[in-house]
């Protein structure tokens, strides 16, 4: 440091003597040269006084020297007089400034082990300081965690359209303000199935909130209550009422403008559902639930397209809303676009692969395309997700019957039954049912119970007249048609039931009443057209009867029943020939009507086409070998062609089949007369007059003398007395 200061001094002290000589080189006196003009001299002249000129400026120049050095010699004397007095005073002041930077250099090492420790400590407390800020940023960020769990969570628990989670629940249980608490207990009890428990609790939540004047949570509560009350259709008119409330609080909450939606629907004013539904779309463009509301009441309305639509809008929003495609998979059911219905109802089972929902329409629809195994097969998938799924049962019921399975029918409703003891559709179908397999009586049984569940039940009124018609029970049947007509007016089952009635008890004119009225109801009614054809045919009206078969086949021209009718009416007009034709047609539609070819038999006997009436009894039998009629009809060709013990056969075996066919034996007896057996004639015309006392009268005119004249040919032995006796006893009925 020494060293430094003196070099210093000594730089400054230089640069000071540098400038002192420069001043004193100035002050040096100037020598000029004369420029006086002289006359010219010689050459040898000039040169001398330029030599004498040079010398004397040599000379000045040596003496100016001489005065330079003098002068210099003075200067450095004087120099160093003042360096020796200024070292001696620097000397002074280094060892002044040396003493003072010492103890400067002392005190800032001091300080400097001070600074040290101090900063030694500082840095420590920093150090502390970051650890702690560190420590804060965590737990901050962790609340920040939490806080945004917490939201997302309350979130959840607000959002009816999604289940929460148990972890959610606990979250907000544990670390959710009292009410946030109580809202996650609401959603719990209703997961948990409680729901009346669940709507109490939301009353309480309301009341808090209102008294905290917690307006976002009280419109929440309203809302909860308003889904709950109609979501378990508990009461769609409180519902309303609280959904209402909700919009009252809080006015742009589309949620509630869609609980109302609903509960309008199931309140059936379906043109408010659509305003409430089209309400929640301004506030929320992209609100799925109501698209989907709107469309169940445009499907309620009948206006299906417009549903589809709705439906297609929400499916739109959401991909995956599995409602709306099992909604829309309806609405082309009602289009009896069953296809498109089941491609919907797939769509639906993709997404939510546990819709029973689906499975069971999806089962409808194959219903309607008469493919019953895949609506059974559907119905069974239905039923695996949800075991007490008593629509699917019943369906089920229905698909059997269809099938023509009526006991698996049956079993499937009493199993929809056993679920829904009130079912009463399920009673009446089992009644149907057991019509099909002739045990009337539980057919009433069934009917009388769904009667009892539901009072105006017309179907099974309906039903119970058919068993009632079954067991010959007319009166009874007709009461039932009757009453299941005053509970629905436009009922033309009922009455082309009652007109069937009515011509069982031969009131042929109150049966074509009934016909007639069944027609106004629906005029495209083939079997009231066919049946009052049967009652114009009984009162020998027979063009009538054609008339009304020819309108039926008009209306369904696979009317298999209305061509043999019609057939039997020309072969009571004697119109064979079309009785024929009419008979072929309706075996060209079923095949197997083996009572169109014993008819057919009947007609080619009445134009003595013998052959082609056995070889039509022949093909009757095939179909039913029990057919009494088409054995007598081929033993009367047969008798025609004189081939009396084929004739004879054929009776035979018609008697066997129906051991009362008295025209079998009367036309036997005949054979036998023919064939000169007068004994078996005899006893042939016997047993017909004991079955059919008034066919006395068609022997005495045919028979009698033959028999009479054989009997009296007889010897005279106990046998000629016993059929005198027996002839005797004959005439005796004259």
């Amino acid at each position: 440091m020494k060293k430094l200061t003196l070099l210093i001094i000594f730089i400054a002290f230089q640069s000071y003597a540098d400038n002192h000589n420069a001043v004193s080189n100035t002050q040096s006196p100037i020598i000029k040269t004369s420029t006086t003009n002289h006359p010219v001299m010689g050459l040898q002249q000039l040169q001398l006084k330029n030599q004498e000129i040079q010398f004397q400026l040599q000379l000045q120049s040596m003496k100016n020297l001489q005065d330079k050095l003098a002068e210099d010699n003075k200067y450095q004397d004087l120099r160093k007089n003042v360096l020796s007095s200024r070292e001696s005073s620097i000397d002074s002041w280094l060892g002044v400034i040396g003493i003072f930077l010492t103890v400067l250099s002392v005190f800032f090492t001091a300080l400097g082990v001070f600074g040290f420790f101090v900063a030694k400590n500082k840095i420590k407390e920093f150090d502390n300081l970051n650890k702690e800020a560190k420590l804060a940023l965590r737990e901050i960020e962790a609340h920040k965690e939490k806080a945004e769990t917490n939201v997302k969570a309350i979130e959840e628990l607000n959002n009816p359209e999604k289940e929460p989670s148990n972890k959610t629940l606990k979250e907000v249980k544990q670390s959710g303000t009292k009410l946030e608490k109580n809202i996650a207990e609401a959603r719990t009890l209703e997961l948990e199935g409680k729901t009346g428990a669940a709507i109490a609790l939301w009353k309480e939540i309301v009341a808090i909130a209102k008294y905290e004047g917690n307006t976002d949570q009280q419109a929440t509560g309203c809302f909860y209550l308003g889904y709950l009350y109609g979501n378990y259709d508990i009461d769609h008119k409180e519902s309303l009422i609280f959904s209402k409330q909700a919009i009252e609080i809080k006015p742009d909450m589309h949620e509630a403008y869609s609980n109302m939606g609903n509960a309008y629907n199931e309140l059936k004013e379906y043109q408010k559902a659509i305003n409430a539904c089209q309400k929640a779309i301004e506030i929320k463009p992209d609100n799925h639930e109501a698209y989907n509301n709107m469309g169940n009441a445009y499907n309620e309305l009948k206006e299906y397209q417009k549903a589809i639509n709705a439906y297609q809008k929400a499916i739109g929003i959401k991909l995956d809303m599995h409602e709306a495609y099992n909604n829309m998979g309806i609405a082309y059911n009602k289009l009896k676009e069953y296809q498109k219905a089941i491609n919907a109802y797939q769509k639906a089972i993709e997404i939510k692969p546990d819709n029973h929902e689906a499975y069971n329409n999806m089962g409808v629809a194959y219903d309607e395309l008469k493919e019953c195994q895949k609506a059974i097969n559907a119905y069974q998938k239905a039923i695996e997700i949800k075991h007490d799924k008593h629509e699917a049962y019943y369906n089920m019921g229905n698909a059997y019957g269809e099938l023509g399975e009526y006991q698996k029918a049956i079993n499937a409703y009493k199993k929809a039954i056993e679920i829904k003891p009130d079912m009463h559709e399920a009673y009446n179908n089992m009644g149907n049912a057991y019509n099909e397999l002739k045990e009337y009586q539980k057919a009433i049984n069934a009917c009388q119970k769904a009667i009892e569940i539901k009072p105006d039940n017309h179907e099974a009124y309906n039903n119970m007249g058919n068993a009632y018609n079954e067991l010959k029970e007319y009166q009874k049947a007709i009461n039932a048609y009757q009453k299941a007509i005053e509970i629905k007016h436009d009922k033309h089952k009922a009455y082309n039931n009652m007109g069937i009635a009515y011509n069982k008890l031969k009131e042929y004119q109150k049966a074509i009443n009934a016909y007639q009225k069944a027609i106004e109801i629906k005029p495209d009614n083939h079997e009231a057209y066919n049946n009052m054809g049967i009652a114009y045919g009984k009162l020998g009206e027979y063009q009538k009867a054609i008339n009304a078969y020819q309108k039926a086949i008009e209306i369904k021209h696979d009317n298999h029943e209305a061509y043999y009718n019609m057939g039997n009416a020309y072969g009571k007009l004697g119109e064979y020939q079309k009785a024929i034709n009419a008979y072929k047609k309706a075996i060209e539609i079923k095949p197997d009507m083996h009572e169109a070819y014993n008819n057919m038999g009947n007609a080619y006997n009445e134009l003595k086409e013998y052959q082609k009436a056995i070889n039509a009894c022949q093909k009757a039998i095939e179909i039913k070998p029990d057919n009494h009629e088409a054995y007598y009809n081929m033993g009367i060709a047969y008798g025609k062609l004189g081939e009396c013990q084929k004739a004879i056969n054929a009776y035979q075996k018609a008697i066997e089949i129906k051991p009362d066919k008295h025209n079998a034996y009367y036309n036997m007896g005949i054979a036998y007369g023919e064939l000169g057996e007068y004994q078996k004639a005899i006893n042939a015309y016997k047993k017909a007059i004991e079955i059919e006392p008034s066919l006395i009268d068609h022997a005495k005119k045919q028979n009698f003398d033959l028999l009479e004249s054989y009997i009296n040919n007889l010897d005279d032995s106990p046998v000629k007395q016993q059929n005198l006796f027996i002839l005797n006893q004959l005439k005796g009925h004259d």
